[in-house]
């Protein structure tokens, strides 16, 4: 017998209307009853679905007692057997029955609730104001996007110069080199304390404590060698206008991408090293062009099935935001007064060209142990708890509110003369309620699939060529 059960789980706007064509307060409230209704008759399911489950044991094994039976031939006994067999048949047929009606109520409530998401999106009025909310959050997502971009394209431009620098002054790049090894050297002596380390009734001891003396020793060492090269690295950065700030970030930057050692002298490659991370920077600026280009499509989607452009932020953004790159590194190429002019392009290769073969060393922690040391430099002692601390990371934005701050912004905007004037239900009004949100993230989701066909028919043409 089967115990199974399956779980449940366009065009321009009229200017001359000013009111909803339909009661967005009427369809909520009824979208808000066939929810709960989902939600008591799922409940209900689950509970009718375990109690099925329970069943299932006494049902395979009075069925089992009745076929031993059969074969001795036992009337009595097969008389009682089959009632047992019958009685547990009968209840789990009454769940299952039971069951099926709360599975129709739940399809039968997905429909109708489907059925006021596309009233609410195809509603002239409301279709309007949720194609322009959505508008104003796909430009503000480009606008955000187009500016991390920009601080990545004036991280290069730095790292750049940076690496210019270097190349013209091998012994600020040498100091580089020894903060790049002491750091190294210093994580490896916190692994070989840690190591020789153990906890007894609460109180910290260790295996070999003349190892201990020894590794403290080497560690102090290490720390001083560290400042001094540091402190040499951010004297002659100064002079050429990079900040402590700015130096952390690079070597915080090599640590995440790795270094290179040439086999032969176990030196550390800077060349290499800085071009890793150059490279890095160019991989996660082609992504953010792709997601920019993304956003700026679904603008220009949303622009003309509304009939109006939103000023040109974004477009503008991008060139304010080059200018002021380009003026970093000419300032910066004055400054130091460097006779070579950068060149980005094709960087890694030419210079990889010709230099042997390296072996990557993985700090999987280097960039979080480089801020812990350097929060453990500024304690007037040198020990291995400065360096090991945690560093707190920024709190992520709360999307909910941020979805709550679009909607207040488009509320702001400034009317466009060629769309219809201010309803007399708000925006407000109408964002409150939760299957206008619902039918604008509907809306969001098919505008996401026009971009992503349009990219997949976009690949599938450059294929054939």
């Amino acid at each position: 017998m089967d115990l199974e059960f399956n779980d449940t789980k366009q065009g321009n706007l009229d200017n001359d209307k000013k009111e909803n064509t339909i009661n967005v307060e009427e369809i909520n409230n009824n979208y808000a009853q066939l929810k709960q209704k989902i939600a008591n008759a799922e409940k209900k399911f689950a509970k009718l679905k375990e109690e099925a489950n329970k069943l299932r044991k006494p049902y395979y094994k009075y069925q089992y007692i009745y076929a031993s039976v059969q074969e001795k031939g036992n009337e009595e006994q097969i008389k009682t057997a089959q009632s047992k067999v019958n009685e547990i048949k009968e209840k789990i047929e009454k769940i299952k029955y039971a069951a099926n009606k709360q599975k129709e109520i739940i399809i039968q409530s997905k429909n109708a609730i489907e059925k006021s998401i596309e009233m609410i999106k195809n509603d002239p009025q409301m279709g309007k104001e949720i194609d322009e909310a959505l508008l104003k959050r796909y430009d503000r997502q480009a606008n955000k996007l187009t500016q991390e971009k920009a601080e990545l394209v004036s991280k290069k431009a730095g790292v750049l110069i940076f690496k210019d620098m270097l190349s013209n002054h091998p012994s600020v790049g040498n100091n580089l080199r020894g903060v790049l090894s002491s750091i190294t050297e210093i994580n490896e002596l916190e692994s070989k304390m840690q190591e020789n380390e153990y906890i007894e009734n609460g109180v910290t001891k260790y295996k070999d404590y003349s190892v201990k003396i020894t590794l403290n020793m080497q560690y102090t060492d290490e720390k001083i060698r560290l400042d001094k090269n540091l402190n040499l690295l951010y004297d002659y950065c100064n002079k050429n206008n990079i900040g402590k700030e700015e130096v952390n970030s690079y070597i915080n930057m090599i640590g995440e991408n790795g270094i290179g050692i040439v086999e032969e002298t176990g030196e550390i490659d800077l060349e290499y090293t800085l071009n890793k991370s150059i490279n890095s920077l160019d991989e996660k600026m082609n992504k953010y062009d792709e997601r920019i280009s993304n956003y700026m499509m679904l603008k220009a989607k949303k622009e003309n099935e509304l009939g109006y452009k939103l000023e040109k932020q974004t477009e503008n953004k991008i060139n304010n935001d080059e200018n002021k790159t380009e003026n970093k590194i000419n300032n910066n190429e004055n400054n130091t007064k460097k006779e070579n002019d950068i060149n980005t392009e094709n960087s890694l290769e030419d210079e990889t060209e010709n230099i042997a073969t390296y072996s990557p060393i993985k700090w999987w922690q280097f960039g979080k142990r480089f801020k812990n040391w350097w929060m453990g430099r500024k304690q007037p002692k040198l020990s291995a708890s400065n360096i090991s601390q945690e560093i707190t990371e920024e709190p992520k934005e709360n999307e909910e509110s941020k979805e709550n701050e679009e909607i207040k912004e488009v509320e702001k905007t400034q009317e466009n003369p060629q769309t219809s004037k201010q309803n007399s239900q708000t925006l407000s009004d109408n964002f409150r309620y939760q299957i206008v949100r619902e039918a604008m993230n509907r809306k969001q989701n098919e505008d996401y699939e026009y971009v992503n066909n349009a990219n997949q028919n976009k690949e599938e043409k450059e294929e054939e060529r």
